[in-house]
């Protein structure tokens, strides 16, 4: 994926509550630390979990927009006056890594503070919006390495 796509992609970070998760099901995997992933998007939300499977997670609600044209001083130039192209919601989750699932796992303090990297979950309705978000988390936030 080029810079210049990236560019027309726009994710913002939700909270619990702002969008329906239902639906929901394993569509793609990020590889970092807890603590790399905390500093660049910000501390997981709690979330209920009958089974422990799942403590907190990281909502994000994300755009695409159509380029119009690329202008070589600015890069693209995006269409927002016909609106997105594609709307959707990805969540990003450890699962099973805490000592809610397993008593011999880190609590979930422990857990988020820690700099070996781990395997997380990315959960949404759209594997193809997985693609994007790890594109533009990868390039925003060199989160799982460089392209």
């Amino acid at each position: 994926m080029t810079p210049d796509l990236l560019l027309s992609l726009r994710f913002e970070r939700l909270r619990e509550g702002d969008v329906d998760t239902s639906g929901f099901f394993r569509i793609g995997t990020l590889e970092a630390s807890p603590a790399e992933l905390v500093e660049a998007l910000g501390f997981a939300d709690p979330v209920e979990s009958f089974d422990g499977k799942v403590e907190a997670r990281l909502l994000f609600g994300g755009e695409v927009f159509k380029r119009t044209k690329t202008d070589s001083f600015r890069g693209a130039v995006l269409d927002r006056a016909s609106g997105p192209l594609i709307i959707g919601f990805v969540s990003v989750y450890p699962y099973k890594k805490t000592a809610g699932y397993d008593p011999e796992l880190p609590i979930s303090a422990g857990f988020w503070a820690s700099t070996d990297p781990v395997s997380f979950s990315i959960g949404g309705r759209s594997p193809a919006f997985a693609g994007l978000f790890l594109s533009w988390a990868r390039f925003v936030h060199n989160l799982g390495g460089l392209l």
